[in-house]
């Protein structure tokens, strides 16, 4: 199922991208009501990813109610316009219903979906793990116990949604650190790609690769063949993690996490670090 997943969003917003370019150019020779529809519902999915990569936001609504809303009006005024049209066009509605509609539901209700993963405990000590350092060297998760932390598993830079959340951490880096408070960042992606985004903030945080999803399978969150296949060919690999925020104790248990089961939903700055307040009050 995950490898078909990798597939499908690859492969679904390029025959969107080339759909919409068509009815683009028949649109222009014949403005019809149905080519609209059509052209509205297939440029649903390829609008939000473009929208995601341009005002990068760290977390999307969990239906996405404006795209949906978008997608259905288009593929019910390619219907309506056939319908209602004395030399109706059937093949715009094929377009509309099948690829449009049909394909943005596809990656609303299934492909934004994550497996089922065993959830981690809190105030039970983080599970044990070695990842490694921009420089390689190795380093174990229990030797970071002793200042409390926060824990970013980020899917990798070719993640919109991660690299939004990874800077809307940094944002908050001096508050952190006034608190006391480590912030480590875990990627399985090359760590190439790592030593890029840390050169890019250029903030003193912790960041770790995740080399062969050792911390990922001790967490339960290894998401295998995750990375779509399209980025593959780009150099990042195939496997990654499910987006995961863990905030641990002094002492290194887990005392706040966040486990979405869709990939889109990241946690709000706020809730975290309420309860890192809570911990320093307590300590």
């Amino acid at each position: 199922m995950e490898r078909l997943k990798s597939w499908f969003l690859s492969s679904y917003l390029l025959l969107a991208t080339l759909a919409c370019v068509f009815l683009l150019m028949q649109l222009v020779e014949h403005l019809r009501i149905e080519l609209l529809g059509a052209l509205m519902a297939c440029s649903a999915m390829p609008g939000f990813f473009l929208w995601l990569y341009v005002r990068r936001p760290a977390r999307t609504s969990a239906h996405l109610f404006g795209v949906t809303a978008y997608a259905w009006l288009g593929a019910c005024l390619a219907v309506f316009g056939t319908l209602t049209s004395r030399d109706p066009l059937w093949w715009p509605v094929l377009f509309a219903l099948p690829l449009g509609l049909g394909g943005f539901l596809l990656y609303l209700l299934w492909y934004s979906r994550l497996p089922r993963r065993r959830l981690l405990q809190r105030l039970v000590p983080l599970p044990s793990f070695t990842a490694y350092q921009l420089d390689g060297t190795p380093v174990t998760s229990d030797s970071l116990v002793g200042t409390p932390t926060v824990w970013i598993f980020f899917r990798g830079n070719w993640c919109p949604l991660c690299v939004a959340q990874v800077r809307e951490i940094v944002a908050l880096h001096e508050d952190l650190t006034a608190r006391g408070v480590r912030v480590v960042l875990v990627s399985p992606q090359p760590l190439a790609r790592t030593q890029a985004l840390a050169r890019r903030f250029d903030v003193p945080l912790m960041w770790l690769q995740d080399r062969d999803g050792q911390a990922a399978r001790a967490l339960g969150i290894e998401l295998r063949y995750g990375v779509p296949a399209g980025l593959r060919l780009l150099g990042h690999g195939q496997h990654t993690l499910m987006p995961t925020l863990v905030v641990t104790s002094k002492e290194g248990d887990v005392v706040y996490v966040d486990q979405s089961d869709n990939y889109r939903l990241r946690p709000r700055p706020q809730a975290f670090l309420k309860v890192l307040d809570s911990e320093k009050a307590h300590r």
